[in-house]
């Protein structure tokens, strides 16, 4: 990614466009380990998933699954993997199995 696709990103995400603050949230969890990386990376999500973008709303069941940026909570992680599974993402209905 160059400087001015990140600079498109950024503005994506400050204008709340929905695929911009995923792809910001995806890229803030690859290679984390700092807490308020994973913390910016969790809102992004949500902010994103809120918009019903798909990805998002799989990346937030993730999210909750494995406490990425967020407390743990299965219930919170199911309830997401079904709302990804009602916008037509078939691995979200896998993983929403294995972890019933």
């Amino acid at each position: 990614m160059n400087i001015l696709e990140l600079a498109d990103m950024v503005k994506g995400v400050l204008d709340g466009d929905a695929r911009s603050q995923y792809e910001m949230a995806r890229r803030h969890l690859v290679g984390v380990g700092a807490d308020e990386i994973e913390s910016e990376a969790f809102r992004l999500a949500l902010l994103s998933a809120n918009q019903d973008y798909a990805p998002a709303v799989l990346l937030l069941a993730r999210c909750y699954r494995f406490g990425w940026g967020t407390e743990k909570s299965k219930e919170k992680a199911i309830e997401w993997y079904k709302k990804a599974v009602k916008l037509g993402n078939t691995l979200a209905n896998e993983e929403l199995l294995e972890i019933k």
